[in-house]
């Protein structure tokens, strides 16, 4: 390798190295403990989401979904714009729905700062209608959390079904 070569080498990865180094977060680092309970914190609004949508409790799942006008919803492709849409094809769908049964086979959170939360799941619903018939779908699901004054909410979600 000529001289020139192994300069321009070495220039490049200290310019390498210095963009790694200057990408740190700004703000402070979480302490383990601090990341444990924003997780514990967030795990027990998705309960509360995922017990109201057991019960096909619409109001109550939106209870805990950052008021937003932006698309905060896609589910198996078709993006819902703002939260009211997405609250008007929740309700519809969930009508003629007696319970939904959620089993968990992944979750994965990962706190991305102190007031913002990714979860990403995979698992199975079991769904009795009013008239008692049954059929189940596995789906994955990406949620982002947020911190606002109220607690924690969802602002965006994206489920799509993985039965193909």
């Amino acid at each position: 390798m000529s001289s020139v070569s192994s300069w321009s080498v070495r220039i490049i990865v200290a310019a390498i190295l210095l963009a790694v180094c200057s990408c740190r977060t700004a703000g402070p680092v979480l302490s383990e403990s601090r990341v444990k309970a924003i997780k514990e914190q967030v795990r027990q609004v998705h309960d509360k989401i995922t017990d109201a949508a057991a019960r096909a409790d619409v109001e109550t799942m939106f209870s805990y979904v950052a008021e937003n006008d932006d698309a905060i919803f896609i589910n198996d492709g078709k993006q819902l714009l703002t939260r009211k849409q997405a609250y008007d094809v929740y309700t519809q769908r969930y009508k003629g729905i007696q319970k939904v049964e959620y089993q968990f086979s992944r979750q994965d959170v990962t706190v991305v700062s102190p007031q913002t939360v990714l979860w990403i799941e995979q698992g199975r619903a079991e769904v009795t209608t009013t008239d008692g018939r049954t059929f189940g779908t596995s789906f994955n699901q990406t949620i982002v959390f947020v911190l606002k004054e109220e607690g924690w909410k969802a602002l965006y979600t994206h489920v799509s079904d993985d039965n193909g």
